[in-house]
């Protein structure tokens, strides 16, 4: 390419990156979720999507949510307790504190 071809792409490309800065987060901080966990009894290891975030009682576990329609799964497991899966989409995220009871294995 031309030294004259470069001048016409490159400020497109700067106006293109500064018009989406704006923008870049906006998708992300929209589509995440705080919810409180806790169990009966107290000491489950909390994993979100697979990946370990705690032990209840944990002040406020994190959701993070994909595209439109995605869910996002919470996994209770304790020894000795049959462990429990929890989905939920975006728009079912509960606002109060949830209790979950688990069961002898």
């Amino acid at each position: 390419m031309t030294m004259k071809g470069w001048r016409s792409i490159v400020p497109r490309l700067l106006i293109a990156a500064v018009c989406a800065v704006p923008f870049a987060g906006a998708g992300c901080s929209g589509n995440v979720r705080y919810v409180d966990i806790s169990s009966k009894p107290l000491g489950a290891t909390i994993y979100v999507n697979g990946e370990r975030v705690g032990v209840t009682r944990y002040e406020k576990v994190r959701l993070a949510f994909g595209a439109t329609g995605s869910r996002t799964c919470i996994q209770l497991v304790k020894h000795r307790y049959k462990p429990i899966l929890q989905y939920y989409q975006i728009d079912e995220v509960p606002e109060k504190p949830q209790m979950f009871l688990l069961e002898d294995d």
